[in-house]
């Protein structure tokens, strides 16, 4: 199945990364539910890019962040009980990194 970020199956379950939320189809039950992303707080938008990974057999969302076309940074949010959207932690901030810009 080709990864592009936006979609995963885990445990029996497949999900999708919609806007705010997680779409999640259990394939044994066939039941659709919905589960809150973390709250990102003033990263919800345009210059940041959400995608689906799997960390330690749970779910984690990597949160990708520009702020004025420069300073790039990253973060790893894990839903630490699958299910329970008061779980969301964050692991680790990467960054800033800067970019350097050219003329070109």
């Amino acid at each position: 199945m080709p990864y592009n970020g936006s979609e995963m199956y885990l445990n029996g379950t497949y999900h999708w990364l919609a806007w705010k939320s997680i779409l999640a189809f259990d394939m044994s039950h066939e039941v659709f539910r919905w589960m809150a992303l973390p709250d990102l707080g003033n990263l919800r938008d345009a210059s940041t890019k959400k995608s689906f990974n799997v960390l330690d057999s749970r779910i984690a969302i990597i949160v990708d962040h520009v702020v004025e076309g420069i300073e790039k940074s990253f973060d790893i949010w894990v839903m630490r009980e699958y299910g329970v959207e008061e779980s969301w932690t964050k692991q680790i901030k990467i960054g800033p990194l800067f970019q350097e810009l050219t003329g070109h």
